[in-house]
């Protein structure tokens, strides 16, 4: 039962559209009318507030570290361990709460990655805030962290059960894609340039 609870949990608290929410509060729009057209943190942080994107992308962060906790300490069962993240990710891309929106995903892998294994959060993290800063372009540097996932966790996790541990984690998006119709190397609709100031 206790499984049970811990996975419905991880994809329903996954889906909770932290992006969505804040937006609405604090600037009463639709954040998938704005920018990238994405419920993310990083499409906050790109084209209404920089801080209300880092406040989203810790929400995010949080509500996976919080499954992740329970799925560690309170079942303690591998096939949950590896079961939650993949439910979490799927939640937080495809989102029932807005009818199966656009989200990054990527606050929310590195919460699940806190607490797997730290320093593979970590270095995803610094990943992403290099290419940002480099790049400049939201959608390359988020496919860039996707990609390098599955090395990332294959290096930290140690070898090739890490390996498939990050590609299981990228199954949703394969999923989502597939399911829009796009294919994996679509960049999206815009081509948005990240703005600090």
């Amino acid at each position: 039962m206790k499984t049970l609870l811990v996975l419905l949990l991880a994809y329903f608290l996954g889906a909770i559209p932290v992006a969505f929410i804040l937006v609405k509060l604090f600037y009463g729009r639709d954040i998938r009318q704005v920018g990238s057209r994405t419920a993310s943190a990083l499409n906050v942080a790109e084209n209404l507030s920089f801080g209300l994107g880092i406040l989203s992308a810790v929400f995010d962060i949080l509500k996976a570290v919080l499954v992740m906790l329970l799925a560690k300490y309170w079942v303690g069962s591998n096939i949950v361990m590896f079961l939650a993240p993949v439910l979490i990710v799927t939640g937080d891309i495809l989102t029932p709460f807005l009818e199966f929106g656009r989200s990054k995903g990527l606050a929310a892998i590195v919460g699940i990655l806190l607490i797997v294994k730290w320093p593979a959060a970590f270095w995803l993290t610094l990943l992403f805030v290099i290419t940002m800063f480099v790049l400049r372009e939201s959608n390359l540097v988020t496919n860039i962290g996707l990609t390098a996932l599955p090395f990332i966790t294959w290096w930290q996790l140690g070898g090739f059960g890490g390996f498939i541990f990050g590609i299981a984690m990228l199954l949703p998006f394969a999923i989502k894609y597939i399911w829009a119709g796009r294919g994996l190397l679509s960049w999206g609709n815009t081509n948005q340039r990240f703005r600090f100031f």
